[in-house]
């Protein structure tokens, strides 16, 4: 039988919570069925020997491919799919019972073709390291406005821990952009909203968030971010001359823009600011220093995304990285 649902899960090296996400699936009643589809993108962990074990009461497919990125995983299960809606659940999140059923329903009475978003909160803030806290707290913070109507959904709060499109629509817009590490999501989101898809949050559609990454991951995804969104602006049409041009910079308090601006002139000086903010922020998360953590984690997030958008900004044409789709409706 056909399912109704297809969970599209990729993974790198998180044998421990894929396995924790996929027992959490198993808990969901999905009217139609559904199936799940996970991409081992190139582990080196135990993650292919823990697949190879797992025992589920559902459909679960099993890939395994070199490391290519999250955008190359998900097309890969897209392809695969047999459902007519996609749930994409990250490999860190624990889905609630109601997960899926939520999702399905969320699509069955939209009048549109429609994105579904749903929240993924923490399940313990105090759980984690400082500056996963310090992201998750913001995310949150967005999951509260557009829950309470404050905020309307749009492209740009698409996240793939926790989103469901239709396998049509997903292949119409051509997938995942495989020259996006980061952003990835937000990206495609934008190529949905031009083919008209409606952006709908489903407070309903919840699972609970566990992420755990190195202060330095967590630093290069800003740099990623910041080199993502020059070429979001530009998809818009609003080609940027410099950082200082970016709604987004002067949104920012004063201290973040001066200290940002400060360090956008040398590179000696941003890499020796990172590193000094770094070590404040390791001794500040070693001692539950909040008051510390917290605000140098802000400055150095910005002096991370808005030195990226500068370099991407001067890089030559010739060595940016030209948008690719790979999956097409025909």
């Amino acid at each position: 039988m056909t399912p109704a649902v297809s969970v599209v899960v990729p993974t790198f090296n998180r044998s421990a919570s894929l396995l924790r996400a996929i027992h959490a699936l198993s808990a969901n009643v999905v009217a139609g069925g559904f199936e799940v589809i996970v991409i081992n993108d190139g582990s080196t962990d135990a993650t292919a020997v823990m697949l190879s074990k797992v025992e589920v009461d559902f459909p679960l497919t099993v890939i395994h491919q070199e490391n290519l990125g999250p955008s190359v995983a998900r097309n890969v299960g897209i392809q695969q799919a047999r459902g007519r809606l996609i749930v994409f659940v990250d490999d860190d999140c624990v889905a609630t019972p109601t997960l899926l059923e939520s999702h399905r329903r969320a699509h069955e009475q939209s009048p549109q073709r429609s994105v579904v978003l749903g929240p993924f909160p923490a399940e313990r803030l105090t759980d984690l390291r400082a500056w996963t806290a310090w992201e998750q707290r913001r995310i949150e913070r967005t999951f509260r406005s557009l829950a309470e109507g404050a905020q309307t959904p749009t492209w740009r709060n698409l996240f793939t821990g926790n989103a469901s499109i239709g396998r049509d629509d997903l292949l119409r817009a051509g997938g995942f952009d495989p020259a996006f590490r980061r952003a990835e999501d937000i990206e495609l989101g934008q190529r949905l909203s031009r083919l008209g898809l409606e952006f709908v949050f489903d407070p309903n559609a919840r699972s609970t968030h566990h992420p755990e990454r190195s202060l330095e991951a967590w630093h290069q995804g800003f740099v990623l971010y910041g080199q993502a969104e020059v070429r979001l602006m530009q998809a818009e049409g609003r080609p940027l001359a410099s950082m200082f041009d970016s709604d987004e910079f002067g949104q920012r308090n004063v201290v973040i823009r001066m200290a940002t601006a400060l360090s956008a002139g040398s590179s000696r000086g941003r890499t020796l600011a990172e590193r000094a903010l770094m070590s404040i922020v390791k001794v500040g998360d070693r001692f539950r220093l909040n008051g510390v953590t917290e605000p140098a984690l802000s400055i150095l997030a910005s002096i991370a995304y808005f030195n990226a958008m500068t370099d991407e900004i001067n890089r030559p044409a010739d060595h940016q990285i030209e948008s690719v789709t790979q999956l097409s409706a025909s």
